[in-house]
């Protein structure tokens, strides 16, 4: 009888010590994606009180016009960061996918010609961080791939790249990124394009089948988390647009819509609401993010993260959603 209970308290032993645990979050960080750099007290006092000390700051887009890559919406400084920045630029697919060999290494001198003289010309020093955003895919990873070598052979700065969740789970065709780091974006998991999606943004079941084999990517991931919201429109279920920072509070004060079910709404009369105009018997789906979820998005993604240490970054800095989402950050983050 002894020597039973002893094989079973051992057994129980090596079972709690292979399962894997949730990492805490004690580095946080957020996006800057407005072309304006200009954070309200309210932003920079929980920014401080995070202790964050890298921010990552949409420096411009680089998209395709006219036959050419263009760069365009260059951010503006209306005062100093308060910390260290990691300028980051997000580049299209397309641009990838019709960029091609010699051109490849022509654009990369181009766009880091551009953040240096964004840095320059707002007298930022001592980046030692650049970041680019690219949705690529199997046809466009080797120009991208050209592209990133390329600007690693221009700078002293750490090079990093974000990461799609189906990069990261079909990574044998996508391809590893020839960087040190990369941010897994965890958010915009579904197409919002489609009526029968429930929530495009963020959906833990999503998250989930993406991420079971974390553990097997070959590079540090650090993870960034949505913290936005958005309506979708539809007219006779077709999609017909994007409402930006809308809430089911912002909808409850509007007479003009009916909830016919979930975050699904009825536009009773032609209104104009948050600028766009929404047409009598449009549909609308209010997507945002529960509190809840996110913290479990986040306790499952580390229990399989390769890295010990978890940058957790959030998309996008605004004030609107900050003082909404203020308590689960605190209590995700480990900062309570």
């Amino acid at each position: 009888m002894k020597q039973s209970l002893y094989v079973f308290i051992i057994g129980l032993w090596v079972l709690s010590g292979c399962e894997s645990r949730s990492k805490p979050i004690k580095d946080v960080s957020f996006y800057h994606w407005k072309q304006k750099y200009q954070p309200s007290n309210y932003e920079l006092d929980i920014l401080k009180q995070l202790h964050v000390n890298t921010f990552y700051i949409k420096f411009f887009d680089v998209k395709w016009s006219e036959g050419f890559p263009a760069p365009v919406a260059d951010v503006s400084f209306a005062e100093k960061p308060f910390c260290e920045i990691v300028p980051t630029v997000f580049i299209t697919n397309e641009v990838m996918l019709k960029t091609k060999d010699a051109a490849v290494d022509s654009l990369a001198v181009s766009v880091y010609g551009r953040i240096v003289g964004i840095l320059n010309s707002n007298m930022i020093k001592n980046v030692k961080e650049i970041q680019f955003d690219c949705d690529w895919t199997p046809k466009s990873k080797d120009s991208f791939f050209r592209f990133l070598t390329k600007v690693k052979e221009l700078t002293d700065s750490e090079v990093s790249s974000t990461l799609r969740l189906y990069q990261l789970k079909y990574h044998h065709l996508a391809g590893v990124p020839p960087v040190s780091k990369v941010n897994l974006m965890c958010y915009n998991m579904l197409a919002p394009q489609d009526y029968k999606t429930q929530n495009s943004i963020y959906s833990l079941n999503e998250l989930k089948k993406y991420t079971e084999n974390n553990d097997q990517y070959p590079l540090k991931v650090n993870i960034a988390m949505p913290l936005f919201a958005w309506a979708c429109v539809f007219r006779k279920e077709e999609f017909v647009g994007f409402i930006n920072e809308v809430h089911k509070s912002d909808i409850d004060k509007e007479n003009s819509f009916k909830n016919i079910s979930g975050n699904m709404y009825r536009c009773e009369k032609t209104v104009k609401f948050k600028g766009s105009i929404v047409r009598k018997g449009d549909e609308i789906r209010v997507e945002e993010v529960d509190g809840k979820e996110l913290k479990d998005g986040v306790d499952f993604i580390t229990r399989k993260l390769n890295n010990d240490n978890v940058q957790l970054i959030y998309y996008h800095l605004d004030s609107t959603i900050l003082k909404i989402h203020e308590k689960d950050i605190r209590s995700i983050s480990d900062f309570n």
